[in-house]
């Protein structure tokens, strides 16, 4: 009866787009993520090009219990990640602002208008 009234919800819910499954610790990308991390003993989280910190605040949302270090260059992005690691505590740094790379220099950002992406020049 159970696996009949689920197959039933899971039909009328599709109507109107929405998917049913399972949740578990290996069906959720978020979970999956934790899993790995833990599997590979992972304790550090390098987040490179954070923006306002999306990923971080997810690993932290989804049990991490490491530490993340967040590294964002441009600067009204920068302000932002870092008032939202703050709310966090100890388990998330904000490096001071630069961009990494594996070569030395200075490159120009641009921005687009959206401020939703940029790329660099060399």
């Amino acid at each position: 009866m159970k696996k009949w009234l689920i197959g039933k919800v899971r039909d009328v819910v599709r109507h109107i787009g929405v998917e049913v499954h399972r949740s578990n610790l290996y069906s959720q990308d978020d979970w999956r993520m934790i899993r790995f991390l833990e599997h590979h003993d992972i304790n550090t989280v390098l987040n490179v090009g954070a923006n306002r910190g999306q990923f971080a605040k997810e690993l932290l949302q989804s049990g991490f219990k490491g530490q993340i270090v967040s590294f964002e260059a441009l600067p009204h992005i920068f302000e932002k990640l870092v008032k939202t690691a703050n709310a966090y505590g100890e388990s998330w740094t904000v490096a001071p602002r630069c961009a990494l790379s594996n070569e030395e220099g200075t490159v120009q950002f641009y921005v687009t208008k959206q401020n939703a992406r940029y790329f660099f020049c060399y």
